[in-house]
């Protein structure tokens, strides 16, 4: 008889909706509160955080060159440089910063 095995957790995003594997990738850009739109920075990209080389990002689990899911405490902010999941210009869906006027859109800049 073999020992009975542990369920698999899986985290789905809840913006592009795939499960956080590291061969995912989320949607690439933001709207700022002001209707600029930002090319989201890739893991491991440059503009992403110093830090001693991976494969995959720590807290999202993408590999390098993809983009960040959401909420995920890795990613910086692609308008001020600082930590995306506490940003006040791009807080549309992430809840630490100020504003809520930011907001996710797709590739071609429309709100997604």
């Amino acid at each position: 008889m073999t020992a009975p095995t542990a369920p698999i957790h899986t985290a789905t995003c809840p913006y592009c909706e795939q499960v956080m594997a590291p061969d995912a990738s989320c949607l690439p850009m933001l709207r700022d509160e002001e209707g600029g739109v930002f090319e989201r920075i890739r893991y491991g990209s440059d503009g992403d955080w110093p830090r001693e080389p991976r494969d995959t990002c720590a807290d999202c689990f993408v590999l390098t060159g993809k983009v960040h899911h959401l909420h995920c405490d890795q990613e910086r902010c692609p308008k001020c440089g600082g930590q995306l999941l506490s940003c006040l210009h791009m807080d549309g869906h992430h809840g630490g910063g100020g504003h809520a006027g930011g907001a996710w859109v797709d590739a071609q800049g429309r709100d997604a």
